[in-house]
């Protein structure tokens, strides 16, 4: 596929151990520099050539908000002088730092470079960002589509750190030290764990040297064969709880169907392909595709809101079928019993199906953004994002129909919000409630 895009692209590995990967965009004044972090929220418990080490949840998190400082001040403002944004994000497994410009790259860069190899905290910064990442933990605990997806996790996992929210919990938040943060930046932040991606208009070679002289001042604490790894529990196959119900101040239902799926123990690019099958049959079996969806949309089954997807990796595997419904129990055995019949894909709807992913890998050589998220995420799990074209060139509908049929789609949680009951609909309970007393008084009477 790569020869296919407008795209150049070179690797190198810098003396000091980080991974450097350029990608030329002809014609384009844009640039994105990304640095990734081979860490995040599952990162509870690591493993230092045998030592254990362990962190509080949602250390990834707190660290990445504390990343912005450099020589004193807030870097945003250097940036900004130089004509640059930033931003980062922290998933389950990685954590991104990166800038984009479209004025000269090497001053944004190499503020991006200093900012990530510089730890600027103090009890004090800690501290004063607790407030910060507290409230964004309440707010994201009073959105009922994150509190779904969250509470389908903690229903889905027994053991598996996904069941925690990436931000970790309040206790973890409150007792957060610059300590905790020095050992978890220590153990992450090296070079030799890093890669850098950058998506440029811009020629190469002048970046790769100037990247390599930027990088003479932060060589590596590591030996070269020092092993560091993510230590994960023992989960088993069996949902923690086949059931949650919790009430939210919504108007509407919020449903959610979780089918925990055996982890995806293969090679990177076996893992992809297998990601795509799957989502292909998710996308036209609960998707708008499927014949029967604008029934489900007709009768209120589904409303607004409403998706399936999928994901596969070596060490979880789930999917999730969500809406918002009028009739959550009614939403909840319709879907199961879809999944249950597993139901091929036609071959028009998987022709079409096929023709939009294809679309979409093409189209990723124009977006930066997502070009170098799946560039550092590829680098880390072992595929590449420029060679999902030909990846799709290899399925068939047998495949996808093959694969679906060799799941076990038997371990089943469901996760319902829904609205708070009114006044008039208590006041009517209670009312029930003592009717049904009074009846049987009379009764016994």
């Amino acid at each position: 596929m790569a020869k296919t895009l407008p795209l150049e692209r070179q690797t190198r590995t810098l003396p000091n151990g980080m991974k450097v990967i350029l990608i030329h965009k002809e014609g384009f004044s844009r640039s994105i520099f990304m640095i990734g972090i081979p860490a995040g929220g599952t990162n509870i418990t690591d493993q230092i050539n045998g030592e254990i080490v362990r962190h509080p949840m949602g250390c990834a998190h707190y660290l990445e908000h504390q990343m912005f400082r450099l020589n004193g001040e807030d870097v945003t403002y250097p940036l900004a002088r130089a004509r640059a944004k930033t931003n980062a994000c922290t998933s389950y497994d990685e954590t991104c730092y990166y800038v984009w410009t479209n004025a000269d790259p090497c001053e944004p860069l190499k503020l991006l470079i200093d900012f990530v190899q510089t730890l600027e905290i103090s009890d004090e910064t800690v501290n004063k960002e607790k407030g910060i990442i507290l409230s964004e933990y309440s707010q994201y605990e009073q959105e009922p589509e994150s509190r779904l997806l969250n509470e389908t996790f903690k229903s889905l996992y027994v053991n598996h750190p996904m069941r925690e929210d990436i931000l970790g919990r309040p206790d973890d938040i409150s007792n957060m030290t610059a300590d905790h943060l020095r050992q978890f930046y220590t153990t992450w932040y090296d070079p030799a764990q890093i890669v850098l991606v950058g998506v440029t208009g811009h020629p190469l070679e002048p970046l790769f040297e100037f990247i390599a002289k930027q990088e003479e001042q932060y060589p590596s604490s590591f030996a070269p064969n020092a092993k560091i790894e993510r230590i994960l529990p023992e989960e088993p196959i069996e949902v923690n709880r086949k059931e949650f119900v919790l009430p939210m101040d919504v108007d509407l239902n919020y449903v959610c169907v979780g089918v925990k799926l055996n982890p995806c123990r293969k090679d990177g690019q076996t893992i992809v392909r297998d990601d795509y099958m799957l989502n292909l049959w998710l996308n036209g079996t609960f998707g708008s595709m499927n014949p029967k969806f604008q029934t489900w949309l007709d009768t209120h089954l589904v409303g607004g809101m409403s998706g399936a997807e999928g994901d596969l990796n070596r060490d979880h595997g789930y999917i999730l079928i969500y809406a918002q419904s009028e009739d959550p129990k009614r939403f909840i055995e319709t879907m199961e019993q879809v999944l249950k019949d597993k139901k091929p894909l036609s071959q028009e709807v998987f022709d079409s199906l096929l023709i939009r992913e294809k679309a979409s890998s093409i189209r990723l050589a124009d977006r930066f953004e997502n070009l170098a998220f799946q560039s550092v995420e590829g680098h880390f799990e072992g595929f590449d994002p420029l060679q999902d074209l030909e990846i799709l060139d290899t399925i068939t509908l047998q495949d996808v129909t093959d694969f679906i049929n060799n799941l076990d789609f038997s371990h089943i949680s469901h996760t319902i919000i829904h609205p708070l009951q009114t006044d008039l609909e208590k006041n009517a309970d209670g009312q029930d409630e003592q009717a049904a007393k009074d009846q049987k008084i009379e009764t016994q009477e």
